[in-house]
């Protein structure tokens, strides 16, 4: 963790303990074997594990997944986290089946290829992976994402506190965060701006935040779009529509009727990756869709929780 923190991240040590302590809570033998629930790969490889970095831990699962399906672990970190993966695997004495390389070679030495990131690092993995012979259909990647929720207008301060967690932990980074806030148009969003401020109470900003929310707020003040945000920048919220995103700067969107928003959810699946709401018809709604849960469970992901269409343990117990 002290390693970590002097990394060049946006990490608080509030946050890391946070995901530290939910990531680690999941893990344990029954939980895992559910998980797994005997798919074994056929034929093991040595899988490329490409980690994002973005929030602390992350790339667990994809460790676990790799080595309980039998294949051999190479990790390429990330600058912003290189010290937590290594001591979990340090740590949990399986040294033997997992290993860290830089992203070169371990694509070199590689049979398949498993990675998180933007957009445009995953066009250029892709390149590269070719370019070392391995085939499309043994890469698994993953482009970048974020998520939504859905208010209904009854939800209480303790629900609204949830909420500002699944948009402002980890410094509004991570696929499942919550960018875009959709509420009925009767519903000011003045206790989602007071939660907000007592979640910041509990979980600081980092330091990096105030800065980088400087421009948006003057953009969003030159164009005359209505917005709030703390004294210290510690996070901003507006009502400039949901198209633009920014860490921490949260959009608060309104509806007339919910169709709307569940229809701007499903229109954009490809990109959205959770969407929060406490109502089971919103989630119902979604669910063919869309990664659904409650408000306060975006960046509490469970075990064996995947971004985008491919299981990963499928994807690694395929015998191609």
């Amino acid at each position: 963790m002290e390693k970590t923190l002097l990394c060049e991240n946006a990490f608080t040590p509030e946050a890391v303990e946070f995901a530290l302590d939910q990531q680690l809570s999941l893990v344990t033998a029954s939980a895992l074997e559910s998980w797994i629930d005997g798919r074994r790969s056929q034929a093991p490889r040595r899988v490329a594990v490409l980690n994002a970095g973005n929030i602390p831990f992350v790339g667990l699962n994809d460790m676990l997944a790799t080595i309980l399906t039998g294949n051999e672990y190479v990790g390429v970190l990330s600058s912003r986290s290189p010290h937590l993966l290594p001591a979990f695997l340090r740590t949990a004495d399986l040294g033997d089946i997992g290993s860290f390389a830089d992203l070169e070679e371990a694509l070199h030495s590689s049979e398949a290829v498993i990675a998180t990131g933007s957009d445009e690092t995953m066009a250029l993995v892709s390149e590269q992976a070719a370019r070392n012979g391995i085939e499309a259909s043994k890469t698994l990647l993953r482009g970048s994402g974020f998520g939504a929720a859905i208010l209904t207008g009854s939800e209480s301060r303790d629900e609204l506190l949830d909420l500002a967690e699944d948009c402002l932990l980890h410094e509004g980074r991570g696929c499942r965060n919550v960018a875009v806030v959709w509420a009925p148009e009767r519903m000011a969003p003045d206790l989602f701006f007071d939660s907000a401020a007592t979640f910041r109470g509990v979980f600081p900003a980092h330091e990096r935040t105030p800065a980088a929310l400087r421009m948006p707020k003057a953009m969003l003040e030159a164009l005359e779009v209505p917005c709030a945000y703390a004294e210290d920048l510690s996070f901003l919220v507006s009502r400039a529509g949901p198209e633009a995103r920014e860490p921490c700067h949260v959009r608060w969107v309104t509806y007339t009727k919910v169709e709307e928003a569940i229809g701007w959810c499903r229109g954009i699946a490809t990109s959205l990756r959770f969407v929060a709401t406490n109502s089971s018809t919103h989630r119902d709604a979604l669910a063919p869709f869309l990664s659904t849960g409650n408000l306060g469970t975006a960046q509490r992901p469970e075990l064996g929780w995947y971004s985008g269409d491919f299981d990963p343990v499928d994807f690694l117990s395929s015998p191609t």
